[in-house]
């Protein structure tokens, strides 16, 4: 009797962790639905989507409150999966609530941005509801602090743990587009020109010549913006101003010397400037060409297509006209943005802001908008990488970074740490390249050898003490900016070839965990960070 009894309730225990495992599994599917529907601007479709995973999180909590799930959780280890289950149902749970505000403060806003217009009202509206979603974010974050984790020794099944990853991916895509909102809330009003109007100078980056920036500066545009209503009163290619200081990662200087620039050659004092780039999904638009000819994909004719009909060195006149052509247009279509494209414009530093009023200024510093070279944390590298060639074969750049953080202190208080970065150009056949994308590269039997500068940022105190490329000693030059040291050399990509580049060099000792600041570029950058033992260094 017993022993059926005793089966009983297993059967029962394990029936019901699988029905909270599904509604679990299911929640989370809703939870991405529903948030997909809120950036789409849906409104309908986006309750729709919360109201179905509130159902399922409240049916997966309402069984991990049942007295079997209690006594099983409550098992040293054995517990751990349920454990975890359970911080996963509730944080989906918090999620849910703060999805169903940021939808009731977003809905709206993707018509008015879609006609190159700011609804001042909404976007403080917005602003306001996503503060209270974000506290049921981190409550979220909050429930998921205490789930048990495979890594740290808990007996938690492998599908369960990622769950748990699955889910703080969630809250981090949420929250992230919670924060967007609120940049663009905090200080609409003064940068949108709801007492005066405000004129800001839009440098659009090209992917194909990189600067420590982004790409280089091909086109621009002057907006006056008064009331939410944005208008492009000036614009033209990037050779008609000139533009420099392309070798700082720090916006708020480059942004000055792009407004010194446009002073000197116009007489204008504008009040910030923009920096959008051009790998955006939202200028695959169309544009029309001096002589009414129009281009399907604006971003693929200013990234390669240009080249096409303008090959060779002495047309630059014709390229420059065409951009001048085209400028005023891909600037229009810059503001004329849907949250699916803005939040990751914003995220991945596709656009950057710097405004003359300090006192804005200093909060969009703080944020990715103002990309303001900081000081650097303990344990913190950037590398970065500059075209100096004038070259067109940047944005098939492919590169890895590798951060081997020190652990092994030296009696005055450093240790020895080093970053390995490697570089690939793939690049078209020297045959079927167009010569004026190849500039004054050099070219070698495969074809065009860019020549780079790297600059590698350290963290503050750090004493660079060796660069290797290739495994050999390479000449290096440091100096300094914004506190923290800086590795600079020169490096030359040969087509379809990797190029590996080792920086040692003794930092203060931190327990911080190693981060690496990854520059902007149209291929993402495989990271690695990792300790570097002590039994590593006495090997």
């Amino acid at each position: 009797m017993i022993l059926a009894v005793l089966v009983a309730v297993g059967v029962w225990a394990a029936w019901v962790f699988d029905e909270a495992h599904r509604h679990m599994v299911q929640a989370q599917t809703e939870l991405s639905y529903a948030r997909g529907q809120v950036l789409a601007d849906d409104p309908a479709l986006a309750q729709e989507g919360v109201a179905l995973a509130k159902a399922q999180t409240q049916a997966a909590a309402d069984l991990t409150d049942m007295w079997v799930w209690k006594a099983l959780a409550a098992v040293p280890k054995a517990g751990d999966s349920l454990r975890a289950a359970r911080a996963v149902i509730f944080a989906a749970d918090s999620s849910v609530n703060g999805l169903a505000t940021m939808s009731a403060g977003i809905s709206g806003i993707d018509q008015e941005l879609s006609h190159n217009t700011f609804d001042l009202a909404s976007l403080a509206v917005a602003d306001e509801a996503m503060t209270d979603s974000e506290a049921d974010f981190s409550r979220a974050r909050a429930h998921l602090a205490n789930a048990p984790r495979a890594d740290q020794g808990a007996w938690v099944l492998p599908s369960l743990q990622s769950e748990v990853s699955r889910m703080e991916a969630q809250i981090d895509a949420m929250s992230s587009t919670a924060a967007v909102v609120q940049q663009l809330g905090d200080y609409a009003p003064a940068l949108l020109g709801a007492d005066n109007p405000q004129s800001y100078f839009v440098g659009v980056q090209v992917p194909n010549q990189m600067t420590a920036m982004g790409g280089v500066v091909d086109l621009w545009g002057v907006v006056r913006v008064d009331d939410g209503t944005v208008t492009v009163v000036d614009s033209g290619a990037g050779e008609d101003l000139r533009l420099s200081n392309t070798s700082s990662p720090d916006f708020p200087r480059v942004a000055q010397s792009w407004l010194d620039a446009y002073h000197a050659e116009t007489g204008r004092r504008l009040d910030g400037a923009l920096a959008v780039g051009l790998d955006a999904p939202r200028f695959g638009g169309e544009v029309t060409l001096a002589n009414g000819a129009t281009v399907p994909d604006a971003r693929e004719f200013l990234v390669s297509g240009i080249y096409d009909m303008y090959p060779d060195t002495g047309q630059t006149r014709q390229r420059r006209e065409a951009r001048e052509a085209v400028a005023a247009q891909v600037v229009e279509a810059a503001f004329a943005a849907d949250l699916p494209t803005l939040e990751p414009m914003v995220r991945d530093r596709r656009i950057m802001l710097w405004v003359r009023d300090p006192q804005i200024q200093q909060a969009i510093a703080a944020t990715t908008l103002g990309h303001a070279l900081q000081p650097a944390a303990a344990h913190t590298v950037e590398p970065v990488l500059i075209n100096v060639d004038g070259s067109r074969l940047d944005r098939r750049i492919m590169r890895g970074v590798d951060y081997a953080v020190g652990r092994c202190p030296a009696p005055d208080g450093t240790v020895r740490s080093e970053v390995t970065m490697q570089y690939r150009i793939g690049i078209r056949r020297d045959a079927l390249m167009p010569e004026a994308m190849i500039g004054a590269a050099r070219v070698g039997p495969n074809g065009p050898i860019s020549r780079m500068r790297l600059k590698v940022y350290l963290p503050a105190g750090a004493q660079p003490v060796a660069v290797l490329v290739g495994g050999e000693g390479h000449a290096w030059r440091q100096s300094e900016e914004a506190g923290r040291p800086v590795v600079s050399l020169s490096l030359a990509l040969p087509p379809k070839a990797w190029r590996t580049v080792k920086v040692e060099f003794d930092e203060p000792d931190s327990p911080a965990p190693g981060t690496i600041e990854v520059q902007r570029m149209p291929q993402s950058a495989g990271v690695i960070v990792e300790d570097h033992p002590c039994e590593l260094e006495q090997a």
